[in-house]
């Protein structure tokens, strides 16, 4: 069985800098480092948030991550994944769902495990991982969706309670037939 790993805005500008960025979803890289390391042989496919200065979603969201800045870029503790063999693509997205980024790849896919991780487990996580499993279970593809909950975190900040937020989006997940594990599950 095929196995994808895809790591969901580990970037400067919700790690390191800017408006949306919390240290707390830098603590993850080691988890994700971990299991890139586990898992030699599954297929990396890396997402950036790169948005353009009058993004829409900027309605929603203080304006970050602007494409040419660094709050875009991959942080520098994983960027040795795109020397990897296994590593397959890098995608700039310009909304909360990496689906519709890796979409051509992801309609190929069938017999395949999805790991996901990264960062917002309450927004760009949830919104992956429900796109892949309902667009799976549209297709009737049997893939599993996992979302490792050591591997993904959310920003905190005054009305964004970050640990209510991943425990919202995990139960939510989960209820959607997406499985919720960590990585000393998978051994």
């Amino acid at each position: 069985m095929q196995e994808n790993i895809y790591i969901i805005d580990m970037i400067n500008g919700f790690c390191k800098e800017g408006a949306l960025s919390d240290k707390r979803i830098l603590k993850i890289t080691s988890n994700i480092d971990e299991l890139i390391k586990q898992k030699k042989d599954a297929s990396i496919y890396v997402v950036e948030d790169g948005h353009q200065d009058n993004s829409t979603e900027f309605k929603n969201f203080p304006k970050h991550c602007l494409l040419g800045t660094s709050e875009s870029e991959t942080i520098d503790e994983l960027q040795y994944v795109f020397a990897l063999d296994n590593f397959k693509k890098k995608v700039k997205k310009n909304s909360v769902n990496a689906f519709y980024a890796l979409f051509d790849e992801i309609k190929k896919m069938s017999d395949t495990k999805h790991y996901i991780v990264g960062c917002c487990t309450d927004i760009c996580i949830i919104n992956f991982a429900l796109s892949l499993k309902t667009y799976f279970n549209e297709q009737n593809i049997d893939n599993e969706v996992i979302v490792l909950k050591d591997c993904t975190e959310t920003y905190d900040s005054d009305g964004h309670e970050a640990d209510k937020y991943n425990k919202d989006a995990y139960l939510i997940m989960e209820t959607s037939g997406i499985k919720i594990m960590c990585l000393k599950d998978l051994y």
